[in-house]
């Protein structure tokens, strides 16, 4: 983006388009980082760079921009904003901001559970955070609504909770949320995490819905490992399902790339079926030889090899 829009000398002709805003995250926890969070969840964000419109009336994303010239300018243009009343007002804002703000000291699970369904989303997070943090039981009875609730932080916070506590009721509400994030801000984002809490929540059921990530071959996506991982685990968690596993993890092995770039990227193909292989030795407890040389020819071995 910093390479393909914002240091584009022609975007000057649109800097009188919008209001530019930067906002920047430094992790430290000070409270100018926590107020630059409370932003961030604010606006769905849950991966970085992100670049989008606001309708500045609404505090709603409008458009997003993209990352090159043209695909700003096509977003600036066709974005129309029409004039209202604000929706939070200056005080309503500046009241959520400040209630979010203590929440995120607070340890008081009774006054976090009055705000986990505040109107405004960062009053909302923010309860919740103190009720994952503090009496995760109560999250996950609360986790049927919230798992439908249109909200990227929310939804993976939960899903978090259930990587680590375990729900068995929350499963096929997971399903639905691998399937289809629906309105989503980062659905791939959201996949990775709800995939992570069905290594925990699913059962034999999961594995077909897991199969069309484990075994995309999409070596730059974080979801294929991701959903690789969870199938092993439920695979090893469950012993009636350790079969059908071990037949979706052979799937798992990505095609050789071709074309200009096939040598670049080839090391991290090689690094995903590395991964399947290390995933099916450790759930079968056989051992097959990983080939010197990763080919098409070698791959349909290895997956016959299990």
């Amino acid at each position: 983006m910093e390479r393909g829009l914002l240091s584009t000398k022609e975007l000057a002709a649109q800097y009188d388009s919008v209001v530019w805003m930067y906002l920047f995250q430094d992790f430290s926890q000070s409270e100018e980082d926590r107020a630059a969070e409370r932003v961030a969840i604010r606006f769905g964000i849950s991966s970085w760079p992100q670049h989008f419109l606001v309708d500045p009336f609404t505090l709603t994303k409008v458009a997003d921009t993209g990352r090159n010239l043209s695909s700003f300018g096509a977003a600036v243009k066709a974005t129309r904003i029409t004039a209202g009343e604000l929706k939070p007002s200056v005080e309503q804002f500046a009241t959520f901001d400040a209630l979010a703000n203590s929440l995120e000291k607070g340890k008081d699970v009774a006054a976090a559970q009055k705000h986990l369904k505040h109107e405004d989303r960062v009053v909302a997070f923010r309860a919740l955070q103190t009720i994952a943090k503090k009496s995760p039981a109560v999250l996950a009875k609360a986790s049927a609504w919230l798992l439908t609730t249109p909200n990227d932080q929310i939804r993976g916070l939960v899903c978090d909770a259930l990587a680590t506590h375990g729900d068995i009721e929350a499963k096929d509400l997971l399903h639905g949320l691998v399937r289809d994030p629906g309105k989503s801000e980062n659905p791939n984002v959201l996949r990775m995490r709800a995939v992570k809490a069905l290594a925990r929540c699913g059962d034999a059921t999961s594995l077909p819905v897991l199969e069309p990530f484990a075994a995309s071959g999409q070596y730059r996506n974080g979801l294929t490992m991701t959903s690789i991982q969870a199938t092993a685990d439920l695979g090893e968690r469950i012993p009636k399902a350790k079969a059908a596993a071990v037949e979706v993890l052979a799937k798992c092995y990505p095609a050789v790339p071709v074309g200009e770039d096939a040598a670049t990227e080839q090391r991290m193909c090689e690094g995903l079926a590395n991964g399947v292989h290390a995933a099916l030795k450790k759930l079968t407890g056989k051992t097959v030889a990983f080939p010197g040389e990763y080919t098409e020819a070698t791959r349909a071995k290895l997956m016959q090899s299990w």
